[in-house]
């Protein structure tokens, strides 16, 4: 298996993640959570299969920043009455990073 191919597998299994989480309404940290355990497993098998440190860290960027994208969409999606969309889904963008580093919500 290729990276491409390995981040095209993961891309499709963050957005089928994204659609079931906002079908149930999973807690935003839940969900955030476990996008970062998709993403750390992609990186470990990028491992195994002999990738370079600087590959490994551009592809788990990549997911990151595509994960980020669909978390940021659906926020935008489940508040369509939103009248500054650009300043919510900077808000939204924010959230998802501080989840995803830290492992908690801002006010935690």
């Amino acid at each position: 298996m290729t990276k491409a191919e390995l981040i095209r597998i993961y891309e499709r299994n963050l957005g089928a993640l994204g659609a079931h989480a906002a079908g149930l309404s999973v807690d935003d940290k839940e969900h955030i959570l476990t996008v970062r355990v998709l993403i750390r497993t992609a990186e470990k098998l990028l491992k195994e299969i002999g990738e370079t440190n600087d590959a490994i860290e551009e592809a788990a960027w990549a997911l990151t920043d595509y994960a980020r994208t669909l978390y940021v969409d659906s926020c935008l999606k489940t508040h369509p009455k939103i009248s500054n969309k650009a300043d919510f889904a900077e808000e939204c963008g924010d959230l998802f990073d501080h989840v995803f580093h830290q492992g908690t919500y801002p006010d935690e």
